[in-house]
């Protein structure tokens, strides 16, 4: 590989192309992802429900394309919740955390 050519994979892969792709009634889409969240979240994914989710290339810029189901796709707008809910909920998540009702999770590491 030439320089010119490494620069340009260089170039597309720090934009962070993220892609889904699929055909109308088809049971499978394609996506790709170099965002970190997603690229972890199709790895687990993959680990959890390997009939579904099948990784078929790593590059090596850290980006993912995979094959999951179509049902798994979804588009939705965030929540939107008030000011008042959101300091209600930071109340209540206090005093949980005060009377030992919340523990800690432990984050697991990948290897």
């Amino acid at each position: 590989m030439n320089k010119t050519e490494l620069e340009d994979m260089n170039r597309v892969a720090g934009n962070g192309e993220n892609c889904i792709e699929f055909l109308r009634n088809a049971p499978v889409a394609t996506v790709a992802f170099s965002q970190g969240k997603y690229v972890t979240k199709i790895k687990r994914l993959a680990e959890s429900h390997p009939d579904e989710c099948v990784i078929v290339d790593e590059n090596y810029d850290g980006s993912i394309v995979a094959h999951v189901p179509t049902k798994w796709i979804k588009i939705s707008p965030p929540k939107q919740v008030s000011d008042e809910f959101r300091e209600q909920a930071s109340q209540r998540f206090k005093e949980m955390h005060e009377t030992g009702q919340l523990k800690k999770k432990k984050k697991k590491r990948s290897k």
